[in-house]
Formats: structure tokens, sequence, C-alpha cells
């Protein structure tokens, strides 16, 4: 019988002690909540975990407890390392003297000398039985934990796991299987695998892996809900996870700051109906100028796809100090993004891909790759190239109710415009989801006759006709 992914990555587990837990630099959801079970379960399994997440964890999952033992860097227990390289000349022999406040090293050369340059530092990182890294597409992903220290992912174990179908197969072990709706969902169906394992999943564990869960299927709204999702998420509520307040801390509660980072972001928002594409982005400036960062800018791209009908692509860019991040989220999970990538030297995501440029310029990078996915548009939806580009930006409805007082009604209805139900503007060229009106039977005077007239207001506005029946005052 042949070992599968699955019984590799618990066999690892198992024989682990100290196990360092890692997400991609610009951690989602799912990956920060595989992160805190993972942490909390290891815990209680007599294990020493240490994990890092370079941006922390996001303010709507604070919520989650273990977040406050979470590293922002990896830490330096190890030795601090002087390398000397010999490839221009040997070493003849090594002295040192330690002095009051410093400590003097003597190194004579067999022949020739030796330069500054030849002279590298580095902190000798303490080991670890096993890298466990959630929902990262490459090594490279990790940022400045893979950057600043390759030697010990060389030394170390790796088990990678995701549910994105573009992870790359860079660790030891790679569970990665993207018919889960989320890495959070493998880690729960890997730990129900091992009868230690699931006997430690308490309500908190449950309620982290829920959690990412939720955060990846948008409340298992998405097209990444499968009944495997469902099933799983049965299990982890009885379990004691608290899907209320999952609910209330990803959907309903947003710091003040990604309010404000919001708004701004939708005031800027463009749409393309003829190519099908919704873009925006956000610049450093306007974020100091917010007072926020780019943590405040939480998951806007998905929700900006998830709410504007007959559009494929969204697209938010943030600009960071030194480089831009673009993100495209579409909604078609059979969309072959490889003809993109290829040219733009993209990672792939759940739901879409990541682009990071160099260009520090929020502005010049959407200019470009908005020309870009217009072409690519053409060529996919069969446009023809003369098309121009259509810029339409979103609107704001009128939410006034404007009063209409009728004589011999004893209750007085009102006619208004109704809001979507969902979102807080409308997009030209879009459907509008509308909530149901209540119609409250106005009470008639005995002997009355009355005829029901539906009148669309905002088409033709009110007719001269129904002015007329009106009081003047």
């Amino acid at each position: 019988m042949s070992i599968t992914p699955k019984d590799q990555a618990i066999a690892l587990i198992r024989r682990s002690d100290k196990i360092l837990c890692l997400s991609q630099a610009h951690a989602r959801a799912d990956g920060i909540a595989a992160v805190l079970a993972f942490q909390a379960l290891g815990q209680k399994l007599g294990k020493e975990i240490v994990a890092v997440l370079p941006r922390g964890v996001s303010h709507n999952l604070q919520f989650l407890p273990g977040h406050e033992n979470i590293e922002n860097e990896l830490g330096e227990p190890g030795d601090f390392v002087i390398s000397l390289s010999t490839e221009k000349s040997h070493v003849e022999r090594v002295k040192y003297t330690i002095e009051e406040n410093s400590v003097d090293i003597l190194i004579t050369p067999k022949d020739g000398s030796f330069n500054p340059s030849d002279v590298t530092f580095r902190h000798n990182v303490a080991h670890f039985d096993l890298i466990l890294i959630f929902d990262c597409p490459t090594l490279e992903s990790l940022g400045p934990v893979f950057n600043d220290h390759t030697e010990l992912f060389a030394s170390a174990p790796t088990l990678n796991i995701s549910a994105n179908p573009g992870t790359a197969d860079y660790a030891k072990v790679n569970l990665i299987d993207p018919t889960k709706s989320s890495t959070c969902e493998i880690l729960f169906d890997c730990l129900q695998h091992d009868t230690e394992f699931q006997k430690q999943i308490d309500a908190n564990i449950a309620t982290s892996l829920l959690t990412g869960m939720i955060a990846s299927t948008g409340s298992f709204l998405r097209p990444n809900t499968t009944a495997s999702s469902l099933e799983a998420a049965a299990l982890l509520q009885n379990i004691g996870a608290e899907q209320s307040d999952i609910i209330e801390h990803l959907f309903k509660q947003k710091s003040f700051n990604t309010l404000k980072v919001w708004g701004k972001v939708f005031a800027s928002l463009e749409l393309d109906p003829v190519h099908k594409i919704a873009w925006t982005y956000i610049t450093q400036n306007d974020l100091t100028q917010l007072d926020a960062n780019a943590n405040d800018v939480e998951n806007i791209t998905a929700e900006i796809l998830r709410y504007t009908e007959d559009i494929d692509l969204a697209v938010l860019v943030i600009e960071h100090p030194t480089q831009t991040l673009a993100q495209l989220r579409t909604k078609n999970r059979n969309l072959d993004w490889k003809p993109f990538t290829e040219s733009h030297k993209a990672v792939n995501v759940e739901s879409g891909i990541n682009i990071i440029y160099a260009e520090p310029s929020a502005a010049k990078v959407t200019d470009g790759l908005v020309k870009d996915l217009v072409q690519w548009q053409k060529d996919r939806l069969q446009i023809s190239p003369d098309t121009p580009i259509t810029k339409l930006k979103a609107s704001i409805p009128s939410t006034t109710t404007p009063k209409l007082p009728i004589e011999g009604l004893e209750k007085k209805p009102s006619v208004h415009a109704t809001p979507p139900a969902e979102f807080p503007f409308s997009v030209p060229g879009t459907k509008t989801r509308a909530k149901e009106v209540e119609v409250v039977e106005p009470t008639m005077p005995p002997g009355t006759q009355a005829a029901e007239v539906i009148v669309d207001i905002h088409e033709k506005g009110i007719p001269d006709w129904l002015k007329k029946s009106f009081p003047k005052n």
C-alpha cells in the first residue's frame, strides 16, 4: 500500500518536537487561521511551536486565541557567525582576544591578504525538527523569513499544506488539494485521520479552523464551497466553533481605518462592462492621509468581485514603500491564467493571481495592467480589436424617501428607492439585488372604490394625473 502525502504529513508532525509555523508574507485569513489552529494544537501535544507572520495577525482576526503569541520575525536565539571567504587566500592561523567592550579576531593568511568584502555576518538560527508552511505558493512568498534564513530551509524538513492549485511542490512533503475549500479544511481533514490529533481539537482550535474556511468561501457563498466543506463546517460547529463570532468579526466588524480605506478604494472604482473588468488602487499617500496601512486593506478585491455582476475580473493595486502589489481575482474557477501569468511573472492564489512590481507607483502599475488585461480579454472573449476601453464610475444611489400623503387614508404609504441589499453603490450595466418591500394595505373609508396602480417613479417620474390627486400643500 502506497503512503499518501496525508500519511507523510501526519508522520512528520508526530515525530517533530520543535516546529516552525509559517504562512506567506502577505498572509491571508486562511493561512493565519491555520497557523493559529496548529499553534494551539501543538502546544496541547507538548510540542514547542514557533509561529512567525511578518505582518502579524490582521485586526479582524485578533479575536482568535493565541494571536498574541505570533512573532513578526524569526527570533535569533543561535550564535552570531562571522564568515570569512577563503576563495582568494587560505588561513594560516586564527587568534582572538576579549577586551572590555569588544572581541578582536586576528586571522593570518597563508598567502595574499583578506579584504573587508570577504567577511559576512549572520545569526545561526536554532534548529527545528519541522518547518510547517500554510497557504504559501512558493518559498519566496515567505518574504524575509526565507530570504534571511535560507540555510534553515536547507537543513530542516518542510511540510507544505495548501488548497491553492498554483502552489509549487517546494517542500519535502506537499499536501496540496485544490478540491478543498481552504488550507484550514485540509488541515482539519489531516487531523481527523489521526486519533491522538483528533482528540486534541477543542472549541478554540475548531473556531480558528472554521474561520479560515468561512473567510475563503465568503461564508460558503463562493464557488469553492463543496459538500465536504459544509460537512467539515458542521463537524467543527459540533466541537464548539463559534460561527456567530466568526461572522461578526469577518464581515460585520471593521476597524475604523479599514472602513476609511474601503471608502477610498470604492470611491475610485472604475468599471469596463464591455471587457468585464473592475479596477481600483490605493497609494501610500492615501494610506498616510487615512492614518492606515496595508493591513487595513482587508479582502477588498474579493468584495468588489462579489458585488459586481457581469464582471469577470476585479483588480486592486496596493502601493507599498518599495514595490506595488496587484491583486487580480475572478469568479470563474475554470479561468486559465497561464497565458497571462507567463508574461507577468504572477503567483497563483485562491480565485486569482498576485503580481509584485518593483515600480512603487500604484497609478502607473494600474494603467499598464488594465491595458494588458483589456487586450487579454479581447483575445479571450473574442471582442473586436477596435473596441475602446470603457471607464464607468460606480455611483451612490439615492436613499431619500419622498412622502406622498393621500387624503382619506388612515395609514399613509410612502414611495421610496429601495437600495441594494448587499452593496453601498449601484454599478452601471449590472443588475441590482433589491430587498422585498413590505406592502401595507391602507384602510379605505366604507363604500370607497379603489384601483391599485404601480408606477415606476424612478424611470419617468410621477405622472401628471397622479399629481392632481395630491393636495397642493
